[in-house]
């Protein structure tokens, strides 16, 4: 088996080499029943995607995490960042999201990218195969628990440091649900809708933003974290950010007297203890649609 990490998350389909066939609920199965093993009676946070097939795909994992003993509590349907919010504020052990690709995504307590050591504690899992069946007695419990994601809209207002009235902001997203969810949270801000002002381009997962106007060039997705955490070294505070994140930060936070930790998302980082604990403050650092408005 082959696995990589995708800087923000470990993709369970990678498990299944290129060409060869697509990832099946049975590979879920094995992925959900590895996951639930991880974490003898762990909490599992659960959510899909729109797609008939990515709601399969879900049902097929957490059936193999409950196998193992987990205690599951599904969000319903989400799109990536909204999940790993839900994921962050219920206090799950771990995340598993299934999206439209009919893969999934593995994620660790506070919406997190897995740990180094927690992605190769998962493959041997995965590699030595399944353990005895439980005995019905040994068999966690599978909870809806749809109402948290609500509290996403509630966040993504709160997540402004400032009323916005005034300013004039567009929102570009193949995602009808994640231009949604931000619009209106705009709107409560103050904000007016409308072509001759700011343009927010907001990945469809809801994990990535850019932003546009008129007069000037594009902020890319590196610039804009870039600019809100240079706002938190300037406000006394320290930021966690992934070990793939531009290592001009650390000057930066350098210059400002602070600091830039960083948590692993499949590379490598000594501060990873540290990064974690302060990670799970600071989910708008990992959110398209919370640091959009924060730079706004």
């Amino acid at each position: 088996m082959r696995v990589r990490n995708e800087g923000y998350y470990f993709d369970a389909a990678a498990l299944i080499p290129a060409g060869e066939r697509l990832f099946s609920p049975e590979d879920a199965v094995k992925v959900g029943r590895a996951l639930g093993r991880m974490h003898p009676r762990g909490i599992i946070g659960a959510a899909a995607g729109s797609s008939a097939a990515a709601r399969a795909i879900l049902a097929a994992a957490t059936a193999g995490a409950a196998g193992a003993g987990a205690v599951v509590w599904e969000f319903g349907e989400c799109f990536d960042s909204q999940f790993t919010y839900c994921v962050s504020r219920s206090g799950a052990d771990f995340g598993i999201y299934a999206d439209g690709a009919e893969t999934l995504r593995i994620y660790s307590r506070g919406g997190l990218p897995p740990s180094v050591a927690e992605s190769r504690k998962l493959l041997d899992l995965l590699e030595t195969g399944g353990s005895d069946p439980a005995s019905p007695g040994d068999y966690g419990t599978i909870l809806s628990m749809p109402g948290l994601r609500e509290l996403y809209r509630v966040e993504l207002v709160k997540s402004a440091v400032c009323s916005l009235a005034g300013m004039t902001v567009s929102v570009k997203c193949p995602g009808q649900a994640v231009q949604s969810l931000l619009e209106d949270a705009l709107t409560q801000l103050g904000c007016r809708l409308g072509e001759d002002g700011i343009t927010l381009q907001v990945s469809a997962d809801g994990r990535n933003v850019s932003v546009y106007q008129t007069v000037s060039d594009y902020i890319f997705t590196d610039r804009v974290l870039l600019l809100c955490c240079m706002d938190l070294f300037r406000r006394g505070q320290d930021v966690s950010v992934p070990a793939s994140a531009p290592r001009v930060l650390d000057r930066l936070a350098a210059e400002r007297g602070r600091r830039a930790f960083r948590y692993e998302d499949g590379f490598s980082s000594p501060d990873d203890r540290s990064a974690r604990h302060l990670g799970i403050r600071q989910p708008f650092l990992r959110d398209g649609l919370m640091l959009g408005i924060r730079l706004l």
